[in-house]
C-alpha cells in the first residue's frame, strides 16, 4: 500500500487491530485514545525524501479516516443522524485520497471492508437531491506556492502531492454568487435539506440504531446488504370519486392523476450481519 519500506514497516508496527476490537465493542472513547497514540507516533516522522513525505500524508489520511469512522458510528449510536451524514461524507473523502495515493491504488482488506460497508450505510439516508452553489472569483490561489493556480507561473496541479502536501485552489476575492442549483450528483454531498433526528425520514438509521443498541450488530459485523424492490402503502393516498380533483393538488381529475398510486415502489434494504467476522 505504501511506496516506501520505512513507512510500510511503521504501519505494520502501528496497526489498528486493537482499534477495531474496541470499535466492535462500541467503546468509542477508548477507540479515540488508540488513534491519539498512533497520531503522536505519526507526528514524530520526518524526512527530506519526497516519497516518504507523501507516504506520511497517506498515513495521516488513514488516521483521519478512522477518526471519522468513530464519529459516524458514535453519532448513529447516539441518534444524531443529521450530523452523522457529514462524518460519512468525510470518510468517503479520506477513502478517495487513500485510493488515489496508495501504491497501485490498492489498500488493505480492512479499508476495503469499510468502503463497502459505508456504501451500504449511505443508502439508509433520505438524501437524493443536493444544493450546489456557483461563485465568481478573481483567482484561485495555489495552497503551496501562493500563485494563481491556473497560471503558467504555478507548477502545481490540483489534487496532487508535493513533499507531503496536497495542492488545492483557495478562492480569493469572491465577487458574486451567480447561482444556487438543486442537483443529484454534486461535488460535495454535505449541503442537504435538514431533518430533525426523530423524523420518519431517518427510519433506516433508526432501525440501525436499534440493532446497535440491542447488540444485533456492531460496526464490525455489519457485513453486507440485500436490496429488493417492494410495494408499500402510500400514506398520502385518498380514495376519491373518479372525476373529483386529485388529493395531490395538481388540479387534475383523480382518474387522470393519482388513481393508481395507492401503493408506491420502495427499495427494501436487508442488512446482513456476520457475527463471526473479525478484523483483529
Amino acid at each position: 500500500m505504501f511506496k516506501t519500506e520505512e513507512i510500510n514497516n511503521f504501519y505494520k508496527k502501528n496497526n489498528y487491530n486493537l482499534f477495531y476490537k474496541l470499535l466492535h465493542e462500541k467503546q468509542f472513547q477508548k477507540s479515540k485514545e488508540i488513534l491519539n497514540s498512533i497520531e503522536i507516533e505519526i507526528n514524530k516522522l520526518t524526512s527530506a525524501d519526497e516519497l516518504i513525505l507523501n507516504d506520511i500524508f497517506l498515513l495521516k489520511q488513514i488516521l483521519l479516516f478512522h477518526n471519522s469512522l468513530i464519529s459516524l458510528w458514535e453519532d448513529i449510536f447516539q441518534e444524531k443522524y443529521s450530523s452523522s451524514w457529514n462524518h460519512l461524507q468525510t470518510c468517503f473523502d479520506r477513502l478517495r485520497n487513500i485510493n488515489k495515493f496508495s501504491l497501485n491504488n490498492k489498500k488493505t482488506k480492512e479499508l476495503d471492508f469499510f468502503e463497502k460497508q459505508l456504501l451500504i450505510i449511505e443508502k439508509l439516508y433520505p438524501y437524493n437531491i443536493f444544493m450546489s452553489m456557483g461563485i465568481e472569483t478573481s483567482l484561485f490561489e495555489c495552497s503551496i506556492c501562493g500563485k494563481n493556480i491556473d497560471s503558467f507561473e504555478c507548477e502545481h496541479e490540483i489534487g496532487e502531492l508535493y513533499y507531503g502536501e496536497m495542492a488545492f485552489g483557495i478562492a480569493k476575492n469572491i465577487t458574486n454568487i451567480n447561482h444556487i442549483s438543486m442537483v443529484k450528483n454534486p461535488m460535495d454531498k454535505r449541503c442537504v435539506v435538514q431533518y430533525s433526528d426523530d423524523s420518519h425520514h431517518f427510519k433506516g438509521l433508526q432501525f440501525l440504531n436499534k440493532q446497535l443498541i440491542s447488540n444485533q450488530l456492531t460496526p464490525i459485523t455489519l457485513y453486507d446488504a440485500n436490496e429488493t424492490p417492494r410495494k408499500t402503502l402510500n400514506n398520502k393516498y385518498k380514495k376519491l370519486k373518479r372525476n373529483e380533483k386529485c388529493f395531490c393538488g395538481s388540479g387534475k381529475k383523480f382518474k387522470k392523476c393519482c388513481i393508481n398510486k395507492e401503493y408506491i415502489d420502495e427499495n427494501h434494504i436487508e442488512l446482513i450481519v456476520n457475527h463471526g467476522f473479525k478484523l483483529w
